[in-house]
């Protein structure tokens, strides 16, 4: 007996490394040593055979894995949903020869009675191995092994017997210790789910209702775990499949209405219930029923804050969910309370015992929700939270550190404090440059949200030095399954570039690198026949004309036209644009009647617009276009009553409703023009009256009384002394 109480030596101090220290690594070790000499005992027994070599193999693979594993990081404390109420290590009492065995029950022969011993033993070992490895990081193929092994002995009924009467119970009662195939499929289930084996996972959980039922009867709480273990699994496959949200819901309702009606008035003091309520408060906040989901949450709360105490994680996640639920309320000031207390709960834990990656990512929810609801003060704090919290879990060099970086430093540009965003930026790319290879789509991108910082800064050498190091890093990565974006974001560094030196005064420069782009896009996009092939060449024509080589300019517009036109989802205002850009460098190079042509074309597109309410119709475009052809008519062709009907289109589109966007020095301008024409064909009063409304006009704006007005030697005196002060032109 004494190898006896060795193994259950070491399977208790094992339990409560897992249990209390959370320290699953060194309890595998533990536990190793005692299946080992489960194995001594299995082998010093006349009355056994030798052991299987999947047995063997079994007890040597425990060892293996303990010494390949032991630098593995703590998994962390999942949410409590239910699912990992049986993840926990079971300790032994009885483990003589002994075990007080009912004698009205059927008992086995006496020679097997300390083999059944050492099998009730091996299964709660197996089983607690199962739930260490259950516990680290991508150890669930290893507790799957053992989980199986347990459930193998567990079908045989004697075994079961003995195992029931060696566990030691706890103070969380019976229903927390005991060990039988359902717990084991439980377990197994929570294994798949975490795979994303969303059938077999179902399977395992139905089949511990199924036992259930069989074993503990319609009324027990074993068939309450398993129904809310399946809304659990229905919840998280509702994102893809709306029928299961109903489903899901069901399921936990029933098993909400389970174990009110066993437990009664003591319902309102078990935390598993609570568990429940807080499922259907999840499932009810989804679907947009806020107010019923803060009940569910808000009497999840109340139970858990009574058991479990104010300070415990799981009091402060039911805070954490009421606080999102009064967030979308709009009860911003209430929800940043609950927000306070579940930041609260984790802060207060032992050895931030509390704090795990699901927090960070809890603390990372609220910052968004600040920030998207324009409450940047709350938002800044919480970033700041988010990311203190994370280096803590994740350490300095992590790729959800290098994110969090950044999205702090999206938040702080977006905020407007350049030299803050620009710090965290620096600080996400050291960490990129440790942890991804060069020409990861991470750096690449860091790289650029650093020029964006210098180019709002104005710093514009700077910008365009990054822009370059952004563009080459996404040139070096060969990653197949991003290089849509990746094309995307090299011909989005090259446009930023060329801008910027254009904008610098560096045209030859600017137009240089649009033509790289555009042999870089032909090359690897779609060649002609996309879009953004097509605004290249309408850049590249924009600064061909700045330059005076209107004749390429021209071909870069048709060019770009073309494209746009064979576009089956090309929008009208792109076309028109195009058209526009091609009328607008006829006019330049002279050629009047192909620029008449396309500025037509141009009207129709933007009155066709303004007929439509689902577009934007822009009366500047219009009113642009009009007093172009208007002094194409006069100045060039001559004919300048023509032109002068142009202009009454032009004064039209000025005082119609929707025009509030054209400027006034614009409208005084065609105002001033068209007066100007009709005094030049001798009709007074329509230039005295054009007049009037132009004076009023500069007047207000703060132009001389006769800006855009030729008075051709006529006494305007009178004109003026009629007009009164300031006064709207339409």
């Amino acid at each position: 007996m004494i190898l006896n109480e060795e193994i259950k030596a070491l399977n208790n101090h094992a339990a409560f490394l897992s249990n209390v220290c959370d320290d699953n690594l060194r309890a595998i070790k533990y536990l190793q040593n005692a299946l080992l000499l489960c194995n001594d005992l299995e082998r010093s027994n006349p009355m056994v055979e030798m052991t299987s070599t999947k047995e063997k193999r079994i007890h040597l693979l425990s060892a293996v894995s303990a010494r390949r594993h032991s630098s593995l990081p703590k998994m962390g404390r999942l949410p409590d949903e239910g699912l990992t109420l049986y993840t926990k290590t079971l300790t032994m009492e009885y483990v003589t020869a002994d075990v007080n065995v009912d004698h009205r029950e059927k008992r086995p022969a006496a020679e097997n009675n300390a083999l059944y011993i050492i099998h009730a033993m091996e299964v709660i070992l197996c089983f607690n191995m199962g739930v260490c490895f259950a516990l680290l990081n991508n150890e669930d193929q290893e507790a799957s092994l053992y989980f199986d092994r347990a459930d193998a002995f567990l079908s045989q009924e004697f075994i079961q017997r003995y195992v029931s009467r060696i566990i030691l119970s706890d103070d969380e009662g019976a229903q927390a210790s005991r060990l039988d195939s359902i717990v084991i499929n439980h377990n197994t289930g929570l294994l798949n789910f975490r795979a994303e084996k969303f059938t077999e996972a179902l399977d395992c959980y139905n089949e511990a209702k199924r036992l259930a039922l069989v074993k503990d009867g319609a009324q027990a709480l074993s068939v309450a775990v398993a129904l809310n273990s399946i809304g659990v699994l229905f919840s998280h496959q509702a994102h893809n499949d709306e029928n299961m949200h109903s489903d899901a819901l069901q399921c936990l309702i029933s098993s909400l209405s389970f174990r009110t009606s066993i437990l009664g008035q003591e319902a309102l003091s078990d935390k598993s219930t609570a568990t429940v309520l807080n499922n259907i408060g999840k499932l009810k906040f989804r679907e947009g029923d806020f107010e019923g989901a803060l009940k569910y949450h808000g009497e999840a709360y109340v139970i858990r804050a009574e058991v479990l105490g104010e300070d415990h994680l799981d009091t402060g996640v039911a805070a954490f969910f009421i606080g999102n639920c009064h967030h979308s309320l709009g009860r911003h000031a209430v929800a940043l309370q609950s927000y306070v207390e579940f930041v609260r709960s984790i802060f207060r834990s032992k050895d931030l015992e509390f704090l795990t990656k699901n927090v960070v990512l809890a603390l990372e929810s609220i910052a968004n929700r600040f920030q998207n609801d324009h409450k940047f003060e709350h938002a800044g704090t919480f970033f700041k939270l988010t990311l203190k919290a994370a280096q803590k879990v994740y350490g300095e060099r992590d790729e959800y550190i290098a994110y969090i970086l950044n999205r702090c430093g999206n938040f702080h540009f977006e905020s407007s404090e350049l030299q803050e965003a620009l710090r965290l930026y620096k600080q996400g790319l050291e960490v990129e440059n440790v942890i991804y290879p060069s020409g990861h789509i991470n750096i690449a991108t860091t790289l650029s949200n650093i020029a964006r910082v210098y180019e709002s800064d104005n710093d514009l050498n700077q910008a365009i030095g990054f822009y370059e190091r952004s563009k080459d890093s996404f040139l070096l990565n060969t990653d197949d399954k991003v290089q849509d974006v990746v094309t995307q974001r090299i011909t989005s560094a090259f446009w930023n570039i060329a801008l910027l030196q254009g904008k610098s005064g560096n045209l030859d420069l600017a137009l240089h690198t649009h033509c790289q782009s555009l042999q870089f896009q032909r090359r690897s996009v779609c060649g002609k026949d996309d879009f953004q092939v097509s605004l290249t060449l309408n850049r590249i024509g924009i600064i061909r004309m700045s330059k005076g080589h209107i004749t390429e300019a021209v071909s870069n517009f048709k060019e770009s036209l073309w494209i746009r036109q064979h576009l089956e989802d090309c929008s009208a205002d792109s076309i028109s644009i195009a058209v526009c850009n091609l009328a607008n460098a006829y006019n330049v190079n002279g050629d009047n009647e192909q620029a008449l042509t396309c500025f037509e074309e141009v009207v129709h597109i933007e009155l066709s617009k303004k007929e439509n309410p689902d577009q934007d119709f822009e009366a500047c475009v219009l009113l642009d276009v009009y007093t172009k052809m208007a002094n194409i008519l006069n100045v060039h062709k001559g004919d300048i009553h023509k032109a002068l009907q142009y202009y009454e289109k032009a004064i039209c589109i000025c005082k119609e409703e929707g025009s509030e966007g054209v400027p006034l020095d614009t409208v005084s301008q065609c105002l001033g023009t068209t007066g100007n024409l009709y005094l030049e064909v001798g009709d007074v009063k329509k230039a005295v009256r054009l007049f009037s409304e132009t004076v009023r006009i500069n007047r207000e704006i703060g132009l001389h009384d006769f800006a855009n007005i030729r008075t051709f030697g006529y006494e305007l005196k009178m004109m003026l002394k009629a007009c009164p002060p300031s006064a709207a032109a339409a």
